[in-house]
Formats: structure tokens, sequence, C-alpha cells
């Protein structure tokens, strides 16, 4: 158990009621203050770091809001999770592309994924960070710190799109292809983290 887990079930077990004495007796416990102090404020301040982080590596980045930054007057977007959920587990992993509620068309909102846009994430099943573009040339993931991290995707353009591998021999590998109105929650043990760029077929 690790010490997330720990601190999870010593805060579960406090909400049980269970004497305060005890709870502290337990490897990995929080005090009442530790709990005040690492909850909503300490996940925020996180995010936060996170933020400032990217800002000190991407000068030429603008901060759009608290979990989001931006490059080239917002066309390409970096949105950090909001909480921190895990990678999917294995049976909820599809290694198939699917077509997005059983239609090729562009819909407002999936995943996260705004219409006309183009989407990458750091998780499968659409967790962690997400990398999103509002048009499909051609594309440096190393541009903006996302190669061969990603591991889900989704088309929410109107552009069929090939995710390339750059190596030294050309041309470069198609790892996958990304039809409009499609999405997948997982790109295979395969492919997993070794996207490099992505363009319009």
């Amino acid at each position: 158990m690790d010490n997330n887990m720990r601190k999870t079930h010593c805060m579960t077990t406090l909400l049980g009621g269970v004497a305060v004495a005890t709870l502290l007796t337990l490897p990995g416990c929080l005090s009442g203050d530790d709990v005040a102090s690492n909850g909503v404020a300490g996940e925020a301040s996180s995010v936060e770091d996170q933020m400032q982080k990217l800002l000190e590596e991407f000068p030429e980045a603008t901060r759009i809001d608290d979990h989001s930054i931006g490059w080239d007057h917002g066309k390409v977007v970096l949105v950090l999770p909001a909480d921190n959920a895990g990678e999917a587990s294995a049976e909820d992993r599809g290694s198939e592309p699917s077509a997005v509620a059983g239609s090729s068309a562009v819909l407002a909102v999936v995943h996260g994924c705004p219409s006309g846009w183009y989407c990458v994430y750091e998780n499968s099943n659409w967790g962690g960070r997400r990398l999103q573009f509002s048009d499909c040339t051609r594309n440096d993931l190393s541009d903006f710190g996302f190669r061969d991290k990603t591991s889900s995707w989704v088309n929410n353009g109107s552009h069929r799109v090939q995710v390339k591998n750059d190596l030294t021999a050309l041309p470069d590998p198609v790892l996958w292809t990304m039809s409009p109105g499609s999405s997948s929650s997982y790109v295979g043990d395969a492919n997993n983290d070794k996207a490099d760029y992505f363009q319009c077929s």
C-alpha cells in the first residue's frame, strides 16, 4: 500500500468514527491538521506548481486559466487535469478506435475535446494532461512538451489525421490514423508513448 492509499484509508477510518489516537498509530496516517492542510488546498497548489513550471519551460506560452496554457493565439492548448485521477484499468482500455457516440459527425465536446479540435491525452481512457489543436497542419508534439507521451486521443475535427513516430529513417512510420469523429481510449502497447507529430493525411 503506497502513501496515498494509507492516507485515504486513515481519513476514511476517521470518518467512520474511530478514535483519533488509534488513527495516529497507523503508518502514514495524517493528523487533523495534516488533513486540513493537504486537502483541496494541497491539490490546487500542485496544479499551480505545474502551471508555473510549464510557463518557465515555455516562455512563449500564455496562461489561459488555472488549468490551461496556450500557444499561437490559442490555436494549441495544454489542459491540466483538475484532479489526480489515475489511468484506466486494463479492462477499460480499448485498443481499437471507435466512433464517437456512434457517429462520424463532429460533436460539441468529446472527453473534453471541443468541437473542431484534435486532442491527444497523456493517459489511457482520456486521462491526465490533454493537448489540443485547432488545425491539423504538421504539429510537433515536442514543441509543447508532449513528445512520446500520448496514450489516447479524440478526433473531433473534420480531417483525417496521421500520427507518426519521428525516426532517423524516412518515411516516418504511421502509428495510427485518426478518422473524423472517432476516438481511442488506448493506442495499444506497441504505440503507447511513441507519438512525435501528427498532420492531415
